[in-house]
């Protein structure tokens, strides 16, 4: 069960439950086999049904961690539903959660890119899109609650990207160097000789 709420997008809803079920798993398995985790009982792809199969194969490709959660959520579900004995009040919960979720990115990127545009008419030399800084920082902070600092992330990102693209385009040697200085030392009096 918490594999499938990992799996489906929405164990952040629950993780102070998972983590308490999952120390207790974990204390009774070392209890059980004297420390040693037993490995006797594995089974290969072959011996699985095809949505199972399908599943495994997948977190061979890609374990959940080293994915960007909400496509793998979306993957999942699809997947999840697919399973003949799935469990429809939690697959309501992670459909319904990932379509909020997903209207709330969608208002946020809206909210980003407005700003954004605001800056490329101020900035012309501006070449990278508003799209790719947020999903950028929507692969590592999604969740709701952390709206703020995908917000300000990306425009940190959006501001680093200004700096890259201004020096590249203008930026001399010597006045690099210099910046450079400035940045690196926090004093702004360099910025005078610039």
């Amino acid at each position: 069960m918490i594999h499938q709420i990992q799996r489906l997008g929405i164990a952040y809803h629950f993780a102070s439950d998972i983590d308490h079920v999952l120390k207790q798993l974990n204390e009774t398995c070392l209890v059980c086999n004297n420390g040693e985790r037993d490995i006797d009982d594995l089974y290969t792809a072959e011996q699985l049904s095809p949505p199972l199969a399908t599943q495994v194969r997948h977190a061979l490709k890609q374990t959940i961690r080293r994915g960007v959660p909400r496509l793998e959520a979306r993957r999942y579900i699809s997947m999840y539903e697919a399973e003949p004995s799935h469990d429809e009040v939690l697959l309501s919960l992670a459909k319904s959660d990932f379509n909020r979720l997903q209207k709330q990115h969608h208002k946020e990127l809206f909210d980003l890119a407005v700003d954004g545009f605001r800056l490329q008419e101020e900035i012309t030399i501006c070449k990278r899109q508003a799209r790719g800084r947020y999903f950028w920082i929507l692969g590592v902070h999604f969740e709701p609650e952390l709206a703020v600092a995908r917000r300000m992330m990306t425009k940190v990102i959006a501001v680093t990207s200004v700096l890259d693209d201004l020096c590249d385009v203008y930026g001399t040697y010597e006045g690099l160097e210099l910046f450079t200085q400035a940045f690196q030392s926090l004093q702004f009096s360099v910025i005078d000789a610039l």
